[in-house]
């Protein structure tokens, strides 16, 4: 990393992370009259001669995808506006207690009630939260910066070093909801809200850092942890009603937006695909290309002897997967289809889910019907985590078979890169999952006050807005139509993904194969 960049956090990120040149690469050797204008400026243009419209057009829409005003993520951690020292001085005091389920579910229960956890499990968790009292102040004191900027070690950070920045996060939004807790059951309501705060915070933060897609899900996760924590203080016994408005406002401005979600799918595109991309040998030679695909050497650290021998077997099994493809990785097309399907997930983002663009997953899905099963397993091994879960090794026999089948479908690896790197994204719908509980935690809140002043529930949620606890009602993300909402059986629900949701809660639910009942919530009862 260069010291220009260091002193110019803002320099054009594209130039940085390779992709520009990459894409003038591939553009001037598909179209011989292409013309590459300031690769190496700070603003840089691309044009490309009619020749071969179908091609120029598509890769304008790349290069107008790739915004060069995107932050670079290595912003010197010196800065000091910078959230990221103290959180890291706080994972450095934080206090490591037994990940057991009972400790788990323990943080996430009231302390108080018909439903409180076991004695001794309480007790556990004071004295935790009592251990990391210097790790807390330390967050706090993070919390108060204006800004998140996350320090990456290498040019195009695998999910290894990922994963250990996750952990950090992780560990806050669950040390803080257990703060939370404790400061509810010892009534002191106004530290519990404080808490609960602070996690919307985190995950608040790190949603406005460029986050590559997996933080993207980790901040949705801590505002999940956050808004339930908001939800549960918020209604509890002694709050007044001010204190609960003031809570539905904090929850209202930390809701995850789609202009997030677009984002943090740009930086994963210039920040680690391309650059993915761009190592990757021209010649389509089947082992050269497996074994880039599974190299060992992409990590940060010295990769396991577990993984070096999960490298070597599984580039023997997707070299034998490409063998004899006469062109198994075509960079352009590669590069053109991630501009494809980034453009036509924007430009659908706007609609309501069932109306949502994922045509070309499915697409893609459906032509790579024939890739073995079990051989995309071995990543997991590489990312590091153990050979530990179920997997299936394909026999060489389904791999040849798979070889076969595959060998009429050009740049059959670039599809798949492309398929495993955002088809889960693509096809599932994050935001909502977040905005839905978020937004039910509002009402709860409401419905909640509104029933202690009122001493019954309203008929309906329009009340709410009349007795000035929402601005308006808010909609369902899933339909763009209002929550539904019972008050006979006190529960409100979202349609959920597949418009099926019937508004039956999850531990009422017999059968539930598509998660539906996760989207209902009971009204807290006063």
């Amino acid at each position: 990393m260069s010291d220009n960049l260091s002193r110019h956090p803002r320099r054009d990120f594209l130039s940085q992370c390779a992709a520009i040149p990459l894409v003038a690469h591939l553009a001037t050797a598909a179209e011989p009259t292409a013309r590459v204008e300031g690769a190496r400026t700070a603003n840089p243009t691309v044009t490309v001669a009619p020749a071969g419209a179908d091609a120029a057009e598509r890769l304008e829409s790349l290069l107008q995808l790739l915004d060069p005003q995107l932050r670079y993520r290595h912003t010197p951690i010196a800065n000091a506006e910078n959230a990221w020292p103290m959180l890291k001085r706080a994972r450095e005091l934080y206090v490591e207690q037994p990940d057991d389920l009972e400790f788990e579910e323990g943080i996430h229960k009231p302390f108080d009630g018909p439903n409180a956890m076991d004695a001794g499990i309480r007790q556990r968790i004071v004295d935790w939260v009592k251990q990391n009292e210097e790790c807390l102040r330390q967050v706090d004191a993070g919390l108060e910066r204006p800004s998140l900027e996350l320090p990456r070690a290498t040019a195009a950070p695998r999910l290894s070093l990922v994963l250990d920045e996750i952990h950090i996060y992780r560990n806050i939004a669950r040390l803080k909801t257990a703060a939370s807790r404790i400061h509810q059951s010892d009534h002191k309501t106004g530290a519990a809200i404080r808490d609960a705060e602070s996690i919307l915070t985190l995950g608040s933060m790190l949603l406005r850092a460029e986050c590559l897609i997996v933080d993207y899900l980790v901040a949705i996760a801590i505002l999940g942890m956050g808004v339930e924590a908001m939800a549960q203080t918020a209604t509890a016994a002694g709050v007044t009603d001010d204190q609960a408005k003031a809570a539905i406002a904090r929850l209202s401005s930390a809701k995850a937006s789609y202009d997030q979600f677009k984002q943090s799918l740009r930086v994963e595109l210039c920040r680690w695909f391309l650059p993915y991309l761009a190592e990757f040998p021209d010649k389509p030679d089947p082992r050269p290309l497996a074994a880039k695909f599974f190299a060992p050497d992409s990590f940060d650290s010295k990769p396991t002897a577990a993984q070096v021998q999960a490298s070597q077997e599984a580039t023997e099994r997707l070299a034998t997967v490409l063998e004899g493809h006469p062109n198994p990785l075509d960079k352009k097309a590669t590069t053109l289809l991630c501009s494809q399907i980034h453009l036509r997930c924007f430009a659908s983002l706007g609609n309501p889910w069932p109306k949502r663009d994922r045509s070309m997953c499915a697409e893609l899905e459906k032509e790579l019907a024939d890739w073995p099963e079990g051989l995309e397993q071995d990543i997991w091994l590489l990312a590091g985590f153990g050979p530990d879960f179920d997997r299936r090794t394909p026999t060489r026999e389904e791999l040849k078979k798979s070889a076969e089948a595959l060998r009429g479908i050009d740049n059959v690896l670039g599809k798949y890169m492309v398929w495993t790197s955002y088809s889960s994204t693509m096809n599932s719908p994050v935001t909502e999952f977040s905005q839905a509980p978020l937004e039910a935690a509002r009402l709860r809140i409401a419905l909640t006050h509104c029933e202690r002043s009122a001493g019954r529930l309203p008929s309906t949620l329009d009340a709410l807005v009349e007795r000035g606890y929402l601005p308006q009602v808010p909609c369902d993300p899933f339909d763009g139509d209002r929550f539904k909402y019972s008050p006979e059986r006190r529960v409100i629900w979202s349609v959920g993904q597949k418009g099926k949701n019937d508004g039956v809660l999850p531990e009422n639910s017999e059968s539930d194969p598509n998660g539906a009942s996760a989207l209902t919530w009971q009204i807290f009862k006063t």
